[in-house]
């Protein structure tokens, strides 16, 4: 495994872990819990980010810096549009499947999909076997 594609897990398991906990504690507590709620939220926001970017590169390894740039450039914003429909379908379903009036549930539910999404995802590339190129 790569430098690269270790920091891409790191930082993709650190953002999923970060908004999995902020949603989990609002959810437990039925309350905000500032001033660590925004460390939390913008921890794993800038995690995510950086996840985005760095994915793109892992999986893109080995490959010509042609690919390779069309692939981040490519991969980036699918990322994030990713991340942003799973967050959306999340409150969704909390909107629909939930009637109660825990503020974690109802309001947490977009954060706590995408942070198990990063996660998914984190383990998912951590458990990829690159195979060596073969030679031209």
């Amino acid at each position: 495994m790569t430098k690269i594609t270790r920091i891409a897990i790191a930082a993709a398991a650190a953002g999923g872990a970060l908004w999995t906990v902020k949603a989990a504690i609002i959810t437990v507590r039925d309350a905000g819990f500032d001033p660590l709620e925004g460390v939390f939220f913008i921890g794993g926001l800038l995690a995510v980010v950086a996840a985005a970017l760095l994915v793109p590169l892992a999986l893109s390894q080995g490959r010509r810096p042609l690919a390779r740039g069309a692939a981040v450039i490519a991969g980036v914003p699918l990322l994030v549009a990713a991340t942003l429909a799973v967050e959306a379908l999340g409150k969704t379903l909390a909107e629909e499947l939930y009637a109660g009036g825990n503020l974690g549930i109802a309001q947490e539910s977009g954060i706590l999909l995408c942070g198990l999404a990063w996660l998914a995802g984190a383990i998912l590339l951590g458990s990829r076997r690159v195979r060596p190129r073969a030679a031209a």
